[in-house]
């Protein structure tokens, strides 16, 4: 089992877990994240769709705005061009045929001279070009001047135009040839416009008659074609341009929401792979708390079993033996026979040989359990340490190649190298007699490597864990993995045994 960390992208989170768990993760079916996803997913706008519908309504919507929109502009150039035609041509009557009805102002007629310099005025080209024909009204309806002089003195059709001008507007009317005296005055016209206009008494607001201008419709048509055709592209090209802002805001709205979608969907991913690894950890971490539980437990029943074995057993021999020298001693004779002393003696040297042993079975454990002080030493110092205490307890020899190692490492680390080379000179001791016992580390591919070697008969590796013999490599093993190392037993029966401790440097680095 190999310890493996996984950092996930764009993620600070470190995911650590053991090989098996990882080959679990990889091995696990993903319907469960993945169908998960898929359904949430659904939730999610689409941005292609987003953009479909907003190009479908926003066209709508838009034509039908562009063509209300463009009616009522158009509608209402039109009414402009009329209104400026008709003041206009109010502005000609002020200027020009004002000053000569004047008469009107205090009679009913105007002089024959007048209606001379009126015919003068309106036969000039630019006049003849703009207007058709004048007729003047005076205030109660009559007609007081007319090109064709039948006219004068007659009635005319009156019009609502007509009285817009008694109340001082300029109004313009639409007539056929066949309305009132229109067909006297521009004769076969069709679509005549009228203009209304009030003529004044000079340098006042009274009204004294009414001025009538016929316009022929082809030259104001033409104003109004251009003024129609002018308003419906301006409408055409600020509807395209309100569209394609729109459209631009869509769009980008849409890229930025497709992008926050894939975001959500790769985030939720990786949420449910995270969920499912740490599903995978946690009944690891149960495992691991049971594994703890129960190497701890057979570690004290090895410690109980090993003081049984050894101090226990020569104390309960010196306590026999004590009971033999507690006895009463015969009744003294003359002379004791010295055969009467050998047994008092002989228990006396098993009591102390047996206490002694027991001595040193009790100081040989607690020399196993307790550790030096390993705090700021390098792993050179740290593989040494262990290696002496090991040579000094066992008077064994033991070789030790130590190449280029990490100067300073965690406190965790070292309490786990010490234990590493410990154990495994003490396993070595123990089953290969200490025969061909070596030692070697170095830094190698990034990692630190250290092994612990023996010559002795060696063992099946699959079967090690599965006695309680092997206890203190199973603790091992389990201490080493859970800090993010890799152990591993190398062991063919006949050709010795290899332990081998591998940490990658960058574990080391950030564990200080």
């Amino acid at each position: 089992m190999k310890a493996v960390f996984q950092r996930f992208t764009g993620s600070s989170t470190m995911v650590f877990y053991s090989e098996s768990a990882a080959a679990h993760i990889q091995n696990a079916p993903p319907a469960t994240g993945s169908e998960t996803f898929r359904d949430r997913s659904r939730d999610l706008p689409d941005a292609n769709n987003l953009v479909t519908t907003f190009i479908v309504f926003a066209a709508l919507v838009l034509q039908i705005g562009m063509l209300l929109f463009g009616t009522w502009v158009t509608q209402r150039s039109a009414d402009a061009v009329r209104q400026h035609s008709a003041h206009s041509a109010a502005m000609f009557m002020d200027s020009s045929i004002e000053p000569l009805v004047q008469e009107l102002a205090t009679g009913s007629e105007i002089s024959p001279r007048s209606i001379t310099e009126i015919d003068a005025l309106l036969a000039h080209e630019a006049v003849r070009q703009k207007l058709s024909g004048i007729a003047i009204w005076r205030r109660d309806g009559v007609i007081a001047y007319a090109q064709d002089r039948s006219l004068i003195g007659t009635m005319d059709k009156i019009s609502a135009g007509y009285f817009a001008a008694l109340n001082g507007n300029v109004e313009i009317e639409q007539f056929d040839a066949s309305d009132g005296i229109v067909a006297e005055v521009v004769p076969d016209a069709q679509g005549v416009y009228r203009i209304f206009s009030p003529i004044h008494k000079l340098g006042t607001n009274e009204i004294i008659a009414i001025g009538g201008y016929f316009e022929q419709p082809q030259q104001l048509e033409k104003l109004l074609e251009k003024s129609r055709r002018d308003t419906w592209v301006v409408v055409a090209a600020f509807t395209l341009l309100i569209f394609g802002l729109t459209f631009g805001l869509i769009k980008h709205a849409s890229e930025m929401i497709k992008a926050q979608n894939n975001d959500l969907r790769e985030r939720f991913a990786a949420q449910v792979r995270l969920n499912l690894q740490n599903e995978i950890l946690r009944k690891e971490l149960l495992d691991a708390q049971m594994e703890g539980i129960a190497i701890n437990e057979n570690f004290l029943r090895r410690i109980g079993a090993d003081l049984h074995d050894g101090p226990a057993q020569f104390l309960a021999l010196a306590l026999l033996r004590l009971d033999d020298v507690g006895r009463p001693a015969p009744a003294p004779a003359a002379e004791p026979s010295p055969p009467d002393q050998i047994p008092r003696a002989s228990a006396l040297e098993t009591v102390r040989s047996a206490t002694q042993n027991a001595l040193a079975e009790i100081r040989s454990i607690s020399t196993g359990l307790a550790l030096p002080e390993l705090a700021n030493r390098s792993a050179a110092d740290i593989i040494g340490a262990a290696t002496n205490t090991f040579m000094s307890a066992t008077q064994t020899n033991v070789l030790c190649h130590i190449g280029r190692v990490p100067d300073r490492m965690p406190l965790i680390w070292t309490v786990c190298l010490f234990r590493f080379v410990q154990e495994g000179l003490n396993n070595g001791y123990r089953h290969a007699d200490g025969k061909g016992q070596t030692v070697r580390a170095e830094s190698r591919d990034e990692s630190l490597i250290v092994e612990v070697a023996d010559q002795g008969p060696g063992f099946d590796p699959a079967e090690a864990f599965s006695k309680t013999s092997r206890l203190g490599l199973l603790g091992l093993r389990h201490r080493i993995e859970t800090l993010g190392g890799e152990f591993e037993i190398k062991s063919t029966r006949g050709e010795g045994t290899t332990i081998v401790l591998t940490v990658p440097l960058s574990r080391l680095i950030e564990s200080q």
